[in-house]
């Protein structure tokens, strides 16, 4: 998804932009296509151990890393090279990128974990960290630019135009429940249950994820109490984050435009590359972190409840969520350094 915002972007500047995708279950192609972009697929391939396989996540890629440098070389030799390559994938590090180096001008990496070396003329972490910029010490070449932090989250359009609705929250009235596409723990059934418990009149829009393998059941739930509204696949999720006092979610990309939108949050990390995101937001007092998915629907109620009767708190949580971010968010910036002719 922060590939597909950044790509509308470099388009709007005039950049032609191609994607390399494998055709593994649940991939995103087709969607990819929707969106007016093409997309040169790598079929699956047996995983293998190699001596390249030394990241933590090479498991995730499905592919021997080596095998997967020469078949990424092979599709995009069907194309000119291009002037950026752009490598989103927690499974790769420096050998990959270095191997790709030959056929592409330049290349951006964008990364979370700070786990690995990386050979990359720009390298993008969107997210908030205690210890932000020291993150990549020694894992990036001295010729590397940085992009550190909230300031260069890729933000969609939808999210950038609501700027001028942007308000400080106060007194909860509407909860927003989003844990993301999938979901598989089910974390939004939980939420629903712990806003049921409560005894206060609110209005709570349940949105539920492409991918989510619990509609049927979490849209009966929702079926059986009043005020609560169910959604399925929403393309406009900024609308609803604008109307909302406070969100009941996890983390990624979702935690920025939170931020970006002054919205407080209580949350749920749902995967272990989340919690230092979630922990550090917590800490700026943006958000309320109840756990993983062990937390209970009584933390979450409790939590909830304090809120609800703590308005003074709840302004605190807002203007700490505005103040991670800045007033500029966007890809805009990291487009005009990738092509400065349009800058």
């Amino acid at each position: 998804m922060r590939c597909l915002t950044l790509a509308h972007v470099l388009q709007q500047t005039g950049c032609r932009c191609v994607f390399v995708c494998r055709n593994l279950p649940g991939n995103m192609i087709s969607g990819i296509e929707q969106q007016g972009f093409q997309v040169l697929p790598l079929q699956t391939c047996e995983p293998a151990h190699s001596q390249y396989a030394n990241s933590a996540h090479t498991g995730w890629l499905e592919c021997d890393p080596a095998l997967d440098a020469e078949m990424t070389a092979s599709v995009m030799s069907t194309l000119p090279k291009p002037d950026w390559l752009v490598v989103d994938h927690y499974a790769l590090d420096h050998t990959w990128e270095t191997r790709l180096r030959p056929h592409c001008n330049k290349l951006l990496v964008i990364d979370d974990l700070a786990d690995r070396r990386h050979n990359a003329d720009i390298l993008l972490d969107q997210n908030y960290y205690n210890n932000m910029d020291k993150r990549y010490d020694g894992l990036m070449p001295d010729t590397c630019t940085l992009l550190l932090g909230p300031r260069y989250a890729l933000l969609r359009d939808e999210f950038l135009q609501q700027a001028s609705n942007i308000r400080t929250r106060r007194h909860i009235r509407t909860i927003l429940v989003f844990f993301g596409g999938v979901d598989a723990t089910d974390e939004t059934s939980k939420a629903i249950r712990a806003i049921n418990s409560l005894q206060h009149t609110l209005t709570t829009h349940v949105i539920i994820g492409a991918s989510n393998p619990h509609r049927p059941h979490i849209e009966q739930r929702c079926q059986t109490r009043p005020n609560i509204y169910c959604h399925y696949h929403v393309s406009n999720i900024a609308d609803y984050m604008v109307e909302a006092d406070i969100a009941i979610g996890g983390g990624g990309t979702t935690t920025w435009e939170r931020c970006f939108l002054g919205l407080p949050a209580i949350t749920i990390t749902l995967a272990q590359n989340q919690l230092a995101v979630n922990q550090a937001v917590s800490q700026q007092g943006a958000s309320v972190l109840v756990g993983d998915t062990s937390a209970t629907e009584m933390a979450i109620a409790q939590q909830l409840d304090y809120l609800i009767r703590h308005p003074d708190a709840v302004e605190c949580m807002s203007l700490a969520a505005r103040s991670i971010m800045h007033p500029h968010t966007g890809a805009a910036g990291i487009a005009s350094l990738m092509n400065p002719r349009h800058a």
